[in-house]
């Protein structure tokens, strides 16, 4: 009598190497930190030398050590003002610092598409409502003294109308709320003439 083999066969198992993180440098921030005072000073006399801040990352063939950090900074910097965690974040002294010398951040966040930060937020509302109370209306006008506050105004409405439209809005509900309350006219000026 012949005894069967129970056992299915089975194809062999490919083997599979681990994938392998890439390798994140981490650049020291930190204004207090020797290595970031020294491509501080890099910056300075980058500027002295070309009249401006707009470094590349692959500035000197030779040593890319400048072009790093700037790559770096400039993207912590995007990182941070679109609510992202960066690797290494910069201080308010860094970015005033860094501003002063005419540091080319290489990103300008979109009002209509990034959510602003709570901070900025809330001293924009806050100026509204002065503005509200003094002109008795929110149609701030787009001229020297209150053009900042006007296209901010702009952009409330036009984020609460993509909002409306079931669209992606970075308009938070507790913004949109805070916003009715006052008495905001959502439907006034919206577009940046």
């Amino acid at each position: 009598m012949a005894v069967k083999n129970s056992k299915k066969k089975t194809s062999p198992k490919k083997k599979t190497t681990p994938k392998k993180k890439p390798t994140v440098t981490k650049v020291p921030t930190g204004a207090s930190t020797q290595k970031w005072q020294q491509r501080f000073a890099e910056c300075k006399e980058f500027k002295a030398e070309h009249g401006h801040c707009k470094i590349p990352t692959r500035y000197d063939k030779g040593d890319t050590r400048l072009g790093v950090w700037v790559q770096e900074m400039r993207r912590n910097f995007k990182r941070q003002k679109t609510g992202k965690e960066p690797r290494c974040p910069l201080s308010n002294e860094e970015i005033t610092k860094l501003d002063e010398i005419g540091f080319h951040w290489g990103f300008t966040p979109d009002p209509f598409k990034e959510k602003e930060l709570d901070e900025s937020w809330e001293a924009n509302f806050a100026k509204l409502k002065a503005f509200q109370e003094e002109h008795g209306h929110f149609d701030v006008p787009l001229e020297s003294d209150t053009k900042e506050l006007g296209i901010w105004v702009r952009v409330q409405r036009h984020q609460e109308k993509l909002r409306k439209d079931k669209k992606s809005s970075p308009m938070t509900s507790a913004r949109f709320k805070k916003l009715s309350e006052i008495g905001i006219d959502w439907n006034g000026l919206r577009e940046l003439d």
